[in-house]
């Protein structure tokens, strides 16, 4: 018999005795469907952000190690972006020793090893983002559960909000890392705002299983964030699609008075929720097909 595609279902039959209990009249119902597509919507907006963020960041820090002499020297680095390029450079005091930079247009990329006078808005968004990390963690940082490697990326969601991302991360192989991770809104003048924390736990979802790769995986959210976050999506982008080729997520919320299925397709951006009997019965329909 074909190897069923969709691991998740053993999962989520792990799931099911639980599930089965799990309809409650007090919870909410999901909300109406352009509420929910603009909630959607957002999420994948912020998810795609973090993403292009933490993606440059890995790139220019593994370029770096191959062309940047200066690397042991750095204490300082930062993102400018403007309306042509993307540019993660590396300093050493005031001057700049590595840069690297992709293209909005086409995602050309390139980099620099010229040492060379730090210019006004790399010396801004280089202290800015030392500031922004240090106020997060003075301000938060009993809450802070991260341990280990631990990637940080400070982002202007809008004109009026900076977010500081924390966001652990995996040295092991032929896995995606999920939860553990935290952000920190502060405003333009330099002010906390709000801590959340988007998982209660930390996972490391394998890409292989018994020798096989996996093709789709599922975690569960609980009541108090119900949706896919934007830090799902965004190590699913890095680790699960551009790594490991998955592109299939699903993410169970049991947060409403039917449970749901969030579905995030990594290859084609967009996402799809479903309630959990719908979705059961096209999964046992494809498994009876198998």
């Amino acid at each position: 018999m074909k190897r069923l595609i969709y691991l998740c279902l053993i999962l989520l039959i792990v799931h099911l005795p639980f599930m089965a209990y799990s309809q409650d009249n007090d919870k909410p119902d999901l909300p109406a469907e352009a509420e929910l597509s603009a909630i959607v919507d957002s999420i994948l907006d912020e998810g795609l952000r973090l993403y292009s963020f933490e993606r440059i960041s890995w790139q220019a820090s593994d370029s770096a190690m191959a062309h940047c002499p200066a690397l042991a020297q750095v204490n300082g680095s930062g993102v400018v972006v403007d309306s042509v390029s993307f540019t993660h450079f590396f300093t050493r005091d005031d001057e700049v020793v590595f840069s690297y930079k992709s293209d909005l247009s086409n995602e050309n990329v390139s980099w620099d090893n010229t040492v060379r006078p730090i210019t006004d808005a790399e010396r801004n968004a280089r202290d800015e983002r030392k500031r922004c990390i240090r106020l997060a963690i003075e301000s938060y940082g009993d809450s802070l559960r991260a341990s280990g490697n631990v990637n940080v990326d400070v982002i202007w969601v809008s004109p009026d909000l900076i977010r500081v991302y924390f966001l652990q991360s995996t040295t092991k192989n032929d896995v995606i890392p999920i939860g553990n991770d935290y952000s920190v809104d502060i405003s333009p003048d330099m002010k906390p705002l709000a801590f959340r924390r988007y998982h209660h736990s930390f996972l490391e979802i394998p890409s292989v299983a018994d020798g096989n790769v996996v093709q789709a995986h599922v975690h569960s959210h609980t009541p108090d964030n119900p949706y896919i976050t934007p830090t799902d999506i965004c190590n699913m982008m890095l680790y699960g699609r551009d790594l490991y080729g998955l592109n299939t997520y699903y993410v169970l919320s049991t947060a409403f008075k039917k449970d749901v299925i969030q579905i995030f397709n990594a290859a084609n951006l967009n996402m799809t929720i479903m309630e959990y009997d719908e979705f059961k019965s096209l999964m046992d329909k494809i498994n009876n097909h198998n």
